[in-house]
């Protein structure tokens, strides 16, 4: 996300070490405003200003065939789910995982970095 936003000629103050709203609350300088920019984000984590921009949009399709999928969030492991879909998953961090088991689908692997490197790094673990 730092990189794009910079590609497009803005400012990154702040890129958390942890990947998550956690991560980002926990790193926040004492006294500072935050602006929360999505849909999904969670009111009980972070104290601030809430302007959604964006909203995710589930779509109905048929259950997707393969050896795993790959979660990069919460909404994700819903779709997924609604879909009927019984591969094993690879979520990309624990908050992932408890969504997408709560939703029954199975998790065989959570990445250590909650990025996409971390993510590669699980999957290949997973398949060996």
């Amino acid at each position: 996300t730092a990189g794009v936003l910079r590609q497009h000629g803005l400012r990154v103050d702040l890129v958390p070490r942890v990947h998550t709203q956690e991560g980002l609350r926990d790193e926040l300088p004492p006294g500072r405003r935050l602006l929360a920019a999505a849909e999904g984000a969670r009111r009980d984590v972070l104290d601030a200003d809430f302007l959604p921009l964006y909203r995710t949009v589930e779509l109905q399709p048929s259950p997707p065939d393969g050896d795993v999928a790959v979660l990069m969030s919460g909404s994700a492991a819903r779709a997924l789910a609604a879909t009927g879909a019984r591969m094993p998953v690879v979520a990309i961090g624990p908050r992932t995982a408890a969504e997408a088991e709560a939703e029954g689908l199975r998790v065989v692997a959570v990445a250590e970095r909650h990025d996409l490197d971390g993510l590669v790094e699980a999957v290949q673990s997973y398949l060996g």
